[in-house]
């Protein structure tokens, strides 16, 4: 599991409201270190079966893995187009080049 995931996951099971918490948390502050010690709060109890737990947003994206994930949708998408041009050429067999773009 990478760390960051990991570190969200027990952000959102030891800092929610008080009577949702799972976890209890022996640090300071919002952020989870990794000398913070973790252990399973005995008072939590729950009524339901299923216990909804929100997730702590992550942060965005970086520049690198901004362009980086940009550029493999371009990628795709130009796979994509190709895979439809050849599927309308198939049909049609021939075609102009100004009616296969309005396709």
């Amino acid at each position: 599991v990478p760390e960051k995931d990991l570190k969200r996951a027990l952000q959102s099971l030891s800092m929610g409201k008080a009577a949702q918490r799972v976890l209890s948390r022996k640090g300071h502050g919002k952020e989870i270190e990794n000398s913070d010690e973790f252990t399973v709060n005995e008072g939590f109890s729950s009524k339901l079966h299923r216990v909804k737990i929100q997730m702590v947003s992550g942060r965005g994206e970086s520049e690198p893995e901004r362009k980086e994930t940009r550029s493999k949708v371009d990628e795709d998408r130009k796979h994509e187009v190709e895979a439809a041009i050849v599927r309308i050429m198939k049909a049609r067999k021939k075609l102009q080049h100004n009616l296969l773009i309005t396709e």
